[in-house]
């Protein structure tokens, strides 16, 4: 039995990465339920505008089919995506692109690196430049309050220092629904 349910893990695996290349189980379950709705909703040729994706974002979910794509960050990681993407380098919270020039906008876990004096200015110029669809996606709540502080302590016991992201967490609040 033990046999059997290593090999349908490793088949699973296997079947898993060769759809989505470059996956991660804990950044997927956050990307598929807007990858169903764009495939369901919106054809192929649409305009996708990420802001704060890296170097991969929702790239290796979406598929190859939709090429119209732009990624909009501080840094690109390796850049490995840069044959699929339009990448946009900025600092700031506003997006030097302009009104209306995106159907879809995705701006998934980037909310809460941000100053909460400036999540509103930020929000407004993710509207300016979306016509269609803006899925917004941040850890809020005290349950992801809770994980980013066992997380903390975890990252820190291993490795010595505090990870940057989870201090931005901190430092910077996690946002409220009531705020956006």
């Amino acid at each position: 039995m033990l046999r059997f349910l290593k090999n349908y893990k490793r088949q699973l695996i296997s079947r898993v990465q060769s759809e989505y290349p470059n996956w991660d189980v804990s950044i997927a379950l956050r990307y598929l339920p807007i990858v169903k709705d764009i495939q369901s909703n919106f054809s192929p040729s649409i305009k996708i505008l990420e802001v704060g994706c890296g170097e991969f974002g929702i790239l290796p979910y979406l598929g190859p089919k939709y090429k119209n794509f732009t990624g909009a960050d501080v840094d690109f990681g390796a850049s490995s995506q840069s044959h699929r993407m339009r990448m946009v380098r900025y600092h700031g919270y506003t997006l030097p692109l302009p009104d209306n020039s995106f159907d879809i906008c995705i701006c998934v876990d980037t909310l809460e690196h941000i100053p909460a004096n400036h999540r509103a200015h930020f929000v407004s110029e993710l509207l300016r430049v979306t016509r269609k669809k803006l899925y917004l996606a941040f850890p809020s709540g005290t349950f992801a309050k809770t994980a980013d502080s066992i997380l903390s302590v975890y990252y820190q016991a291993n490795y010595g220092r505090e990870f940057p992201y989870l201090h931005e967490h901190r430092l910077y609040t996690l946002p409220g629904s009531a705020q956006i």
